[in-house]
């Protein structure tokens, strides 16, 4: 008789951010069991309490790992694992000055991605190896017009730049871009037995399964319009038109829940620069599936 044991276990990191409570539960729902290195166990109380009492509860398992920049830091965690998703990153618009921006929003960013994939060579059951990256490592925010890329397109924000910018969008286009390259070069100097795969997904909405207890507790490169809508300082619901390209993530959405807000912050709409692989490819694919709802 088969167990929660037996099921495939998948390492997510960033579980307990927007993205990544996304990610857990569509994995915990799709069978399959997830190990989340986390920085502080201190901060799950919201997210345990939404598995306690399901059968989704054993199938979890949190380690504590407060510094993921050092390959060494994951120890034996990994073992096991037939799949690695990292999906952890920097808020980029934590504080800092502008000489503090590469030490603080960017080289984490590039550290984290490299220590965890060069901990995942030495785990030899893993097939898969998952960087959670962005559009804005292709991308530099111009109106695209059309305009096919490839992997041959990258941004072309520097570091100067974000330090002049004092961070926020550039500091993260630059973390985002640095890192994907570190993944790519390491993939092509180690040769590693498992494939990799990066996502380059744009701005991405959906609701919230992580704790938002209030509008200034939002982060994320699209946070300043949301909390502003949330506190009714600008008109009810959004367009595409307005913020960008998006990417929606979730089960159950419909488009009265993407356009209006409920009072609940833990149900509001959310948007943040990570990642997601869930049912809809971009907004218009979004609307097609749901033009009925």
């Amino acid at each position: 008789m088969s167990t929660d044991q037996d099921l495939p276990l998948v390492v997510l990191t960033g579980a307990s951010g927007f993205l990544g409570s996304q990610t857990l539960d569509y994995l915990l729902k799709q069978n399959y069991r997830v190990l989340a290195p986390v920085r502080s166990l201190s901060r799950l109380s919201y997210q345990k309490a939404r598995y306690a009492n399901t059968h989704y509860a054993a199938r979890i398992q949190y380690v504590e790992v407060p510094d993921q920049s050092v390959p060494s830091s994951f120890g034996n965690i990994l073992t096991g694992a037939e799949a690695i998703i990292h999906n952890a990153t920097v808020d980029p618009l934590a504080p800092a000055v502008a000489g503090e921006v590469p030490e603080k929003l960017i080289t984490p960013v590039v550290d984290m991605a490299s220590a965890i994939f060069l901990a995942a060579l030495e785990v030899p059951s893993i097939k898969r190896f998952v960087y959670v990256g962005s559009s804005v490592s292709v991308v530099n925010g111009e109106i695209l017009d059309g305009k096919k890329f490839t992997e041959e397109d990258w941004s072309e924000v520097s570091v100067e730049d974000a330090v002049r910018a004092g961070g926020g969008w550039l500091a993260y286009s630059v973390a985002k871009t640095l890192a994907e390259k570190k993944i790519w070069e390491l993939t092509e100097e180690r040769k590693p037995g498992f494939e990799v795969v990066v996502l380059n997904p744009p701005e991405i909405i959906g609701k919230s399964l992580h704790e938002v207890k209030e509008a200034k507790s939002i982060s994320g490169l699209g946070a300043v319009g949301l909390k502003n809508l949330i506190d009714g300082k600008e008109a009810t619901g959004i367009s595409p038109a307005s913020y960008g390209n998006f990417m929606a993530v979730g089960e159950a959405l419909n488009l009265r829940e993407l356009i209006y807000f409920p009072s609940d912050y833990n149900a509001a709409l959310l948007w943040a620069c990570t990642f997601t692989v869930y049912p809809y490819k971009s907004w218009s694919h979004m609307t097609e599936q749901y033009s009925n709802a």
